[in-house]
C-alpha cells in the first residue's frame, strides 16, 4: 500500500507544471479575447458614425456631375424603348409604346416619339392599334399626334393609311385631313380624310372618296 502512493507521488512529481508566474494558454486566450473584442466593436461603431460622411462625399460628387449638364444636354436626352399605359373616360385602358422618347424643348408637357406603336379597347371589347413614324404624345390631355407612314387596323379587319392622324386616347376617338387609303374584307377605299367615332363603332371617310366593293363580300363598317 506505502509503495502504491510512492508510486503516485513520483508520476505527479513528474508531470510538467506550467512556470510560476506565467498563466496558462487558455487562460491567455481569454484575455485576449476580452481585449480584441471590444477593440473590434469600437472600430465598427467607429466605420457606422463616418460612413454617412463618407457616402456623403459620393452623394455630392454626383450631384455636382448633374449640375454640370448644360440645358441643350439636358432637352437631348432620350428614354429608350418607353411605355405610356392609362384608362379612357369609361375605364378601357390603352397603351402607347415607342423606340424612343424625348421631352419637347417648347412645351414639357409634350413628349417627342419614334416609331410609336398605341393599342386601344373598345367599347364592344374590340381594339384599334396605331403605328406610325414620328408622334407626340401630349401626356395631360392624352392626345396623339402621328406623321409618316401612319397605319391604323381595327379588329374586324379593316386597315387605313396615310400621312398623319390625331388620335385621342380619353375618348377612343380618331381623325386626319390627309388622303386615307383603306382595305379590308369588303374591299378598298380611297378618301381626302377619315374620323373615327362612336368609340371606334363607326368610321367616316370625308371628302370626294372612291369605294370598291368585292361582290361576294359585305363590309361590317358599312
Amino acid at each position: 500500500m506505502n509503495e502504491t502512493i510512492r508510486l503516485e507521488e513520483r508520476a505527479a512529481a513528474a508531470r510538467p507544471r506550467p512556470p510560476v508566474g506565467r498563466p496558462p494558454a487558455s487562460v491567455m486566450m481569454v484575455r485576449l479575447f476580452k481585449i480584441v473584442l471590444p477593440l473590434g466593436a469600437l472600430g465598427m461603431m467607429l466605420l457606422v458614425v463616418s460612413w454617412p460622411q463618407i457616402n456623403k462625399k459620393e452623394v455630392e460628387g454626383f450631384r455636382a456631375g448633374v449640375s454640370e449638364l448644360t440645358q441643350e444636354q439636358a432637352r437631348n436626352s432620350a428614354m429608350v424603348a418607353p411605355r405610356f399605359e392609362g384608362f379612357d373616360e369609361k375605364n378601357r385602358p390603352f397603351a402607347l409604346r415607342a423606340e424612343q422618347a424625348k421631352q419637347s424643348a417648347g412645351d414639357a408637357s409634350l413628349v417627342e416619339l419614334t416609331e410609336p406603336r398605341g393599342d386601344m379597347t373598345l367599347e364592344d371589347g374590340g381594339w384599334i392599334a396605331v403605328n406610325a413614324h414620328e408622334g407626340v404624345y401630349d401626356r395631360e390631355a392624352a392626345r396623339l399626334e402621328l406623321s409618316g407612314r401612319v397605319q391604323l387596323f381595327h379588329d374586324r379587319g379593316l386597315e387605313l393609311q396615310t400621312e398623319v392622324a390625331r388620335i385621342d386616347l380619353a375618348t377612343n376617338q380618331a381623325e386626319g385631313e390627309q388622303v386615307v387609303h383603306g382595305q379590308g374584307s369588303f374591299g378598298t377605299i380611297d378618301s381626302e380624310g377619315f374620323r373615327v367615332e362612336d368609340s371606334g363603332s363607326r368610321i367616316v371617310f370625308t371628302g370626294r372618296a372612291h369605294l370598291v366593293l368585292y361582290e361576294t363580300t359585305e363590309s361590317p363598317l358599312l
